[in-house]
């Protein structure tokens, strides 16, 4: 970088105009979070069969949200998940990590949209009453997916209830079909730092 170059850029970092004199402050909350999962394997032969048949299972753990003054926020955590089919139940730590928008609102009660990506690490799956493998389904250990989703942010004391609704497009291969399916849930938030 040239010494002209290096300069505007110091002096784009360092000159504010008035309205650009406060700087962004950010906070960050962390909670519980736990929902209902509905959903199901996608696929031909899946679909032939009549195996992806709507599975109802839950989702539970710890989420992590760092939220900017201008309304954007970065939503990451750990979870357990049920994912599979009616016949084909599986079990996933998965840790999504999400990015979204609050829009503007006078109190503490904020609609948001977000989206991201997950990767999930499976810990079980049964094909009826036998595992996968014995079953002779061929599937994979690790998965990963595209998360999409929206909700609201209630104020609860000095704390926040967020409810959401997260759609989930697994990439993994379950013998020939693919998880799909929608959380929703509900998360209590504990803030740190500046409060809403």
């Amino acid at each position: 970088m040239t010494f002209l170059g290096s300069f505007m850029l110091l002096a784009s970092l360092t000159v504010q105009t008035p309205s650009d004199s406060t700087p962004a402050i950010g906070h960050d909350r962390s909670g519980l979070y736990i929902g209902p999962f509905v959903g199901g394997v996608i696929g031909e032969l899946h679909d032939e069969y009549g195996t992806s048949d709507a599975r109802t299972d839950f989702s539970a753990g710890l989420q992590f949200e760092h939220i900017s003054q201008n309304g954007k926020f970065l939503r990451f955590g750990a979870f357990y998940a049920g994912r599979g089919s009616k016949n084909t139940q599986e079990q996933f730590v998965e840790f999504p990590v999400m990015y979204g928008y609050r829009l503007p609102d006078e109190g503490r009660t904020r609609v948001f949209f977000m989206g991201g990506a997950q990767v999930g690490l499976r810990t079980s799956c049964q094909e009826g009453s036998f595992n996968c493998n014995a079953a002779g389904l061929e599937s994979e250990d690790f998965d990963w997916g595209i998360v999409l989703g929206g909700g609201v942010s209630l104020p609860a004391g000095k704390s926040n209830l967020v409810l959401d609704l997260r759609y989930l497009e697994g990439m993994h291969e379950v013998g020939d079909g693919k998880n799909r399916g929608v959380t929703i849930g509900v998360a209590y938030m504990l803030p740190h730092g500046q409060k809403e």
